[in-house]
């Protein structure tokens, strides 16, 4: 949901936006993003402008399919209690660092109304090594009004080689999960 902001420094107008990205859909890792009137800024894609006006709908348009791409990696979260997909989870991605054997965070993102959460990670990005998707059941269930045993549920998979494409499905009632190695 855009709204409009009447100043902003060195700018006459801009749009602004809580919380989802026109890009992707998705929740943003910051709070904000700024549409300037000739120039589009994401703090999740900086790499991303255009010298569009903010109320073009076909820019926002042509934006929101290029987020829905399929990349090398892609998950796909259904609510089997329910028989739906479970809509806007928040979930992360990490990749395990070998030397440190720490975790770090690559993305995060939020389940489409699909259950899809498209566009994880790049094909330059997507290199071999292990890596978990972090889904935060507890959040989406509580956002049903509803409570779960788990309240998170995490993901390890290995990537042997760069080429590959892994689709990851997690299926999730209140008190079990289950996935598999899906294609």
């Amino acid at each position: 949901m855009f709204f409009h902001s009447s100043k902003e420094p060195n700018q006459t107008s801009y749009w602004r936006s809580k919380s989802v990205c026109p890009l992707t859909g998705f929740q943003l890792a910051s709070s904000t993003f700024l549409v300037y009137v000739n120039d589009f800024r994401c703090p999740d894609h900086p790499h991303i402008n255009s010298d569009t006006q903010p109320d073009d709908t076909d820019f926002i348009t042509g934006l929101r399919a290029m987020g829905s791409v399929k990349g090398p990696l892609t998950t796909h979260v259904l609510n089997t209690g329910d028989g739906v997909p479970a809509a806007r989870m928040a979930l992360s991605l990490h990749r395990l660092d070998p030397h440190m054997t720490v975790w770090s965070l690559v993305t995060i993102g939020t389940t489409n109304e699909d259950g899809r959460c498209p566009g994880l990670i790049t094909s330059d990005a997507f290199t071999p090594g292990m890596y978990k998707i972090r889904f935060e059941t507890g959040q989406y269930w509580e956002s049903l009004g509803q409570s779960s045993f788990y309240p998170y549920v995490e993901i390890v998979f290995t990537v042997s080689a760069a080429d590959q494409s892994i689709h990851v499905p997690l299926l999730v009632s209140r008190y079990s999960y289950s996935t598999y190695r899906g294609s």
